[in-house]
């Protein structure tokens, strides 16, 4: 990613010897779906539970949203003290029936679960280039997502989705609630997240890797 590219430059005092080629994915099916306006709103994420993802956080934004019969799925599991912090957050804001916390999945059933889903939301502090990103578009899910790491290289401002300073408390709920709230907008950024998931599909990066193989035996 761009992120690991400046990082090299950081170290090294040069980036000019790197070439991108972003993690690949070769995933099942996928697409997106034209939402209805009856159609409920499903909010998913899928982290490692441990505390700088804060899932809490996505928890008391997703009760700001206050979009009725909304629901939230936070998919993962991870360090037990973190699912209890969770659960209480969820107890505290009185979601217990909206909000589901599914433990360990199997890739199926994540994908099944996005497949499913209005939009992706991610709360992290930290992150480099999140493969589950490119997972949730290649099922056309709109991303908003904190501002860090490689995100942005994935979620582009407005069109795949919306990227959120980490540090601003009310931004996460605010993205949500325009989202939520705008049904013509969703289905324009879930067209424009599962096409540019395509950039990330494991038969166009293999191209890439031969022509950087192709390029390294011309100069010899």
């Amino acid at each position: 990613s761009q992120f690991r590219r400046e990082n090299v430059r950081k170290i090294l005092g040069s980036d000019e010897r790197v070439r991108i080629i972003p993690n690949a994915l070769l995933l099942p099916n996928g697409g997106y779906h034209e939402e209805k306006d009856t159609d409920p709103i499903l909010v998913v994420s899928a982290n490692r539970f441990i505390p700088h993802k804060r899932i809490p956080i996505i928890v008391r934004s997703f009760k700001e949203m206050n979009i009725p019969d909304s629901k939230l799925v936070l998919i993962g599991t991870g360090d037990q003290k973190e699912i209890d912090a969770v659960r209480a957050a969820i107890a505290e804001a009185g979601l217990e029936a909206r909000v589901s916390v599914t433990g360990k999945l199997t890739s199926e059933e994540v994908y099944e679960h996005f497949a499913r889903a209005s939009f992706y939301v991610s709360a992290s502090l930290e992150e480099g280039f999140p493969n589950v990103f490119i997972e949730a578009m290649h099922f056309g899910l709109p991303i908003i997502s904190t501002d860090v790491g490689g995100c942005k290289e994935m979620v582009v401002e407005g069109e795949t989705g919306f990227l959120i300073n980490p540090h601003d408390g009310r931004a996460l709920a605010e993205k949500m609630r325009i989202l939520a709230g705008d049904r013509t907008l969703r289905n324009t950024l879930a067209k424009n997240a599962f096409a540019r998931s395509k950039r990330y599909d494991l038969t166009e990066v293999v191209k890439e890797f031969t022509q950087l193989y192709k390029d390294l035996i011309s100069r010899k």
